[in-house]
């Protein structure tokens, strides 16, 4: 496989508030294996106490769960992310029942975030998401989405009986993907934009400058910068994973 891949993740500047503090409830987490690359960023819904462990424990879940089903199916992307769904969703109602408490509760605290991701193949990939994430392909939005009252479904709502829309798209031809929480759109959205004594440039630059592939920390490095300028548009956690083809 030759995909470079980086990735940052920042605390939006609403919970960074020194009279409310929240912690960073974005994930993301990503690996390589006989193949094929997985990609997951996930967005722990703010409402809950805890549900940036859920965030965490999620994306690195669903990255095995992903390459162990890619391994067993590599030739059917919809079995691949449906199986690898049941997966992430029977190890989390393991975890939650183990927990103790009332089942309910302990889903609403801890497991609730949206998923976004992919798995990159040398022929064809495929890019997935429950929720409200921004994904961004070869340079062209193939997903991003609001949804009314910032409530956007959540995996876990499988397991309390409501299904949640799963949206996925095979693609051939990959040379770059972009994926990212809904912090991720309002950069996009503010670029060319001067906050503060700061530019906000274009989404574009990381997947195409060398700077993110050759400093791990360039990416959260720069979305910080664009955080904590005055009148920042990044008022929610920012994260965002980039993986490009390399020649």
């Amino acid at each position: 496989m030759k995909f470079q891949i980086a990735g940052g993740s920042i605390a939006g500047r609403d919970h960074r508030h020194p009279l409310n503090p929240h912690n960073n409830k974005d994930a993301f987490a990503w690996r390589t294996s006989e193949g094929a690359t997985a990609i997951v960023v996930a967005d722990g819904c703010s409402s809950g106490s805890h549900n940036e462990v859920g965030a965490k424990l999620g994306a690195r879940l669903m990255v095995e769960a992903l390459l162990r089903q890619w391994r067993r199916s590599p030739d059917s992307a919809d079995i691949l992310l449906e199986q690898a769904m049941q997966d992430l969703l029977a190890q989390i109602r393991v975890l939650a029942h183990a927990m103790g408490g009332s089942f309910s509760e302990t889903i609403g605290d801890c497991f609730l975030f949206t998923l976004g991701g992919a798995v990159l193949t040398e022929d064809r990939s495929l890019v997935f998401s429950v929720g409200d994430p921004l994904i961004i392909v070869n340079g062209d939005v193939v997903r991003s989405g609001g949804y009314p009252g910032n409530e956007p479904p959540y995996p876990a709502y499988a397991l309390l009986g409501d299904e949640p829309e799963m949206n996925r798209q095979v693609v051939s031809g990959v040379e770059s993907v972009l994926i990212g929480t809904d912090g991720a759109e309002d950069f996009r959205a503010a670029e060319g934009a001067h906050v503060g004594t700061a530019l906000i440039g274009p989404i574009s630059q990381f997947w195409t400058q060398e700077q993110y592939f050759a400093n791990p920390d360039s990416v959260r490095r720069t979305l910080a910068l664009a955080a904590a300028a005055a009148g920042s548009p990044l008022h929610d956690d920012t994260t965002l994973v980039v993986a490009r083809r390399w020649s």
